[in-house]
């Protein structure tokens, strides 16, 4: 991280297909997520700036919040995406939107779900 707080910049920006699965997961998201338990997950990994927690704490709509915090997300890395489905599948009250986000992303790409990505990836 740099002097103003900002993410450096990862080589591998977010896909396509996992803005897409964002994006089709909104509505979801908006009804059942929880992002409060999530931030300090993402600023652990510095994904996320105390900047980014602080824009989040100030929106107290949790609708809003979730919109918010998923503008914030689409405009960072792969990881990013990968870390945040991690975290739901942790989080007992969020499993359910893991699976609903890998479902998404089966739909649009014909593949198998994310967490099978992410744990091919960590084993390598």
């Amino acid at each position: 991280m740099d002097k103003a707080g900002e993410v450096a910049i990862e080589i591998m920006a977010m896909s396509k297909e996992y803005r897409r699965v964002l994006d089709r997961s909104l509505p979801k998201l908006c009804e059942d997520l929880d992002v409060d338990p999530i931030i300090p997950s993402l600023i652990a990994e510095e994904l996320f700036t105390d900047n980014d927690r602080e824009e989040l704490e100030a929106e107290h709509v949790r609708s809003k919040k979730v919109v918010k915090f998923v503008s914030i997300l689409k405009r960072r890395s792969q990881r990013a995406f990968e870390v945040f489905v991690n975290c739901l599948k942790e989080n007992e009250g969020s499993k359910h939107l893991a699976h609903h986000m890998e479902e998404v992303y089966r739909g649009i790409t014909n593949q198998q779900p994310v967490s099978n990505q992410i744990h091919m990836q960590e084993t390598h």
